[in-house]
């Protein structure tokens, strides 16, 4: 497991965006404060937030946060009560993978992307 630092907190955002373009990381106030609440009474600020919107940014932000030990919390709609969508470390936001993959109205199952929310 990886300290958190200002310095370590930096490079792996930079890190991360070297992988994945600046676009889909952010490490700005607002964003951290935004992820640092879900929808539980619990607050922890995140080193990172990733905007994932494909499976190889999926697999790019779990080998870079395995390699380096940084804590990996997945996040879609964040409206967990217990405290499971936030964490000190990078926070893996899957809510722009929100599609229907494959529906089989016939046996009455849906193939989804992680983002996916019920009410959709």
């Amino acid at each position: 497991m990886t300290l958190i630092t200002p310095d370590t907190t930096r490079a792996v955002a930079r890190d991360l965006r070297q992988r994945l373009g600046t676009e889909k990381v952010q490490d700005d106030a607002p964003t951290l404060a935004a992820y640092a609440v879900d929808a539980s009474i619990y607050r922890m600020t995140p080193t990172a937030v990733v905007l994932a919107e494909s499976e190889d940014d999926i697999q790019t932000v779990v080998r870079y946060a395995v390699s380096r030990g940084v804590p990996l919390t997945p996040r879609a709609a964040g409206t967990n009560l217990t405290g499971s969508a936030i964490g000190s470390g990078i926070i893996l936001d899957v809510s722009r993978m929100n599609r229907i993959l494959e529906l089989n109205r016939e046996e009455r199952w849906v193939r989804v992307q992680p983002g996916m929310v019920f009410a959709e």
